[in-house]
């Protein structure tokens, strides 16, 4: 009996040992991927077939799934549940039995791992280079499942780059920089905007002798960060190059992952009332600019200012959440310059970017830059996330600073973000973040819809012949969203001296609404983009159901009406529901009952138009019919 190698770093490979490809293409191809990035491990019927079908699977997907299973064994050659080699059925799915040597991703985090196990000795480089060996592009690149590869691609891409980086530093210590040149080059040609790898190749460059090139990487790096961030380098590549501009002594190498350099003293001055200590001219002001003219959340803002007056270094994490385009970040960001007086050590800010179509910034890479953001050198960040996390904490102990973290994608993403006691947390959200309510006492400010007044105030002057009447009906056409409601100013202001009665004729058309109110700029998306956010983050289930929403005859649904619409058990219906409304994506009105917001609606519609290649067909109950003839 032959065995099998599965290749995953790369394009997918699964070959006999002599060279034979197994599964060429098809389905057979995407369900050996999955069960292989899970070796030795059972994967649901569920998840497979979300996999299999990007979490749109057809009526027939699970006896289709078992067809497919059957072709893989065939493919595999595998004439007995015993083989070698076995897809075996478990009783919620399916498990590849496999040695997980056989599968290069699983190789390279053993290699990984012992390769920490080996740390300081000369095993190490050797171990590290072995495992990045392995890769031969990015992981998964021609399997057909955004579902696979959103799971796996990101995450197996920082491993690599953490493996790379710390074989740089046990390069540069050694003096090997012309290999430390060549792989910092390739990485910043993918990364482009990573400063630690900019800081890397200008302080080989410098060890090499070569003072100009590490010169003109800095001043390359410093028009890319002014002209992509608005931000200055940190404080690692600024040190570099003071130290090339006075043609000074490189500093010793510390010994790669030591432990982190203190402050010196002649650097230092002492932080407010005695606490901790920071660099001289450190301090950060790392807060965006504010919006022009914003108006509202007077209530939002006494509660903020309420915890400044209970003492900010003894308040809990704020946590701001609502509905895509309610105002969120606009409202952090806006408070906390109205109260930076109160934050003599500074203001850290961080884009976590949770709903956008970037990756998420995890807590390693995260931790990184607030570390930064203090005057923590790079060579002075722990390899680790629990130590990173230590160190934050650590100085960050009795100053007063404020943390906005902008974006999160749920509590996890924040937990080990969070700085000392003295410190106070800002962070924004479109999604309730209990668990930072319940281990550590979050304070939750919600935000709503805009009242009449405040969409009247937020319009200006963009719109002619303002009336109370039509200002009112512009408020409930754009569901009271912020985001909506600058949109249909910049609409207007295309178009100096728009009736306000006009503006409300055509938002009455609910087929042109949601394109008078979407920006068309990639850069600065609409309500559509901001929503497809939300929903990508959804579980397949809850996905679906916010589909069967956009074409429910009525504006809400209860649990019992969403189980017997979709056929789900009334619990599922009831996890889908509060799915969607933990993403304010619906609105809860009393215990079983829920809302979907005019505008959220129409999105729903256009999104299950697209899904399914045209309006759905599918017959709406009897009862629903009933019930809105009533």
């Amino acid at each position: 009996m032959s065995t099998i190698r599965i290749n995953l770093l790369g394009a997918f490979e699964a070959v006999a040992d002599d060279g034979r490809p197994l599964v060429p293409t098809g389905k057979q191809r995407t369900l050996l991927a999955a069960l292989a990035v899970r070796c030795g491990r059972p994967v649901s019927t569920d998840v497979l077939i979300d996999t299999l079908w990007d979490g749109d699977p057809p009526p027939s997907a699970r006896t289709t799934l078992r067809g497919t299973v059957r072709r893989l064994r065939r493919a595999l050659g595998q004439p007995r549940a015993d083989a070698a080699c076995a897809v075996r059925s478990t009783p919620n799915g399916y498990q590849l039995d496999l040695d997980a040597d056989a599968v290069d991703l699983h190789l390279f985090r053993r290699l990984r791992a012992e390769a920490a196990d080996a740390r300081g000795t000369g095993r190490e480089p050797e171990l590290l280079r072995r495992a990045l060996g392995l890769w031969r592009g990015e992981a998964l690149c021609d399997v057909a499942s955004d579902a696979l590869r959103g799971d796996l691609t990101a995450a197996v891409e920082e491993e690599r780059i953490q493996t790379t980086q710390r074989l740089m530093e046990l390069e540069t210590h050694a003096g090997q920089y012309e290999r430390v040149i060549t792989a910092a080059r390739r990485l910043i040609a993918e990364h482009p905007l990573q400063e630690r790898f900019r800081e890397q190749l200008v302080r080989a460059l410098e060890g090499a002798g070569r003072r100009p090139e590490a010169l003109n990487e800095y001043e390359r790096a410093r028009v890319l960060l002014a002209d992509e961030l608005g931000v200055s380098p940190g404080a690692g590549l600024q040190r570099l190059y003071r130290r090339l501009l006075t043609d000074a002594e490189p500093d010793a190498e510390p010994e790669p992952g030591a432990g982190c350099a203190p402050v010196a003293e002649a650097d230092a001055v002492p932080g407010p009332e005695g606490g901790a200590a920071r660099p001289a001219g450190a301090v950060p002001r790392q807060v965006p600019l504010g919006i022009p003219g914003f108006t509202g959340r007077a209530s939002a803002l006494a509660t903020l200012d309420s915890l400044l007056r209970a003492g900010a270094d003894t308040a809990p994490p704020v946590v701001i959440e609502g509905a895509a385009g309610m105002g969120k970040s606009a409202l952090a960001v806006h408070w906390a310059h109205r109260a930076a007086d109160h934050f003599p050590d500074g203001q850290l800010y961080l884009d976590l970017r949770g709903y956008e179509a970037r990756p998420a910034v995890e807590p390693y890479d995260a931790l990184a830059s607030l570390l930064r953001g203090i005057g923590v050198p790079d060579a002075g960040i722990p390899d680790d996330t629990a130590d990173r996390a230590a160190l934050f904490r650590s100085r960050t102990a009795d100053a007063r600073l404020l943390v906005l973290l902008d974006n999160a994608r749920d509590a996890e993403q924040v937990t080990e973000l969070l700085p000392a006691q003295s410190c106070l947390v800002v962070v924004t959200s479109r999604r309730r973040l209990g668990g930072l309510v319940v281990r550590w006492g979050a304070r939750r400010v919600g935000l709503g819809p805009l009242d009449d007044a405040e969409v009247a105030e937020l319009l200006g002057d963009a719109v002619a012949d303002p009336d109370r009447t039509v200002m009112a009906e512009l408020a409930r056409l754009t569901d009271g969203l912020p985001l909506a409601v600058r949109l249909l100013a910049e609409y207007a202001r295309r178009c100096p001296g728009t009736p306000a009665a006009e503006l409300a004729a055509l938002l009455r058309d609910d087929r042109l609404r949601l394109d008078l109110l979407d920006s068309g700029d990639g850069r600065d998306p609409g309500l559509r983009e901001a929503w497809r956010g939300s929903v990508l983050h959804l579980e397949p289930g809850a996905r679906a159901l916010f589909e069967l929403l956009g074409t429910h005859p009525m504006p809400d649904m209860t649990v019992d009406e969403a189980a017997s619409y979709t056929g789900a058990e009334w619990r599922r219906a009831y996890r889908d529901l509060e799915s969607l409304a933990a993403l304010h994506l619906v609105e809860p009105l009393d215990r079983f009952r829920y809302r979907l917001p005019a505008l959220t609606c129409l999105f729903a519609r256009e999104w299950a138009a697209a899904r399914r290649n045209g309006p759905r067909t599918t017959p709406v109950p009897l009862t629903y019919h009933r019930r809105l003839a009533a």
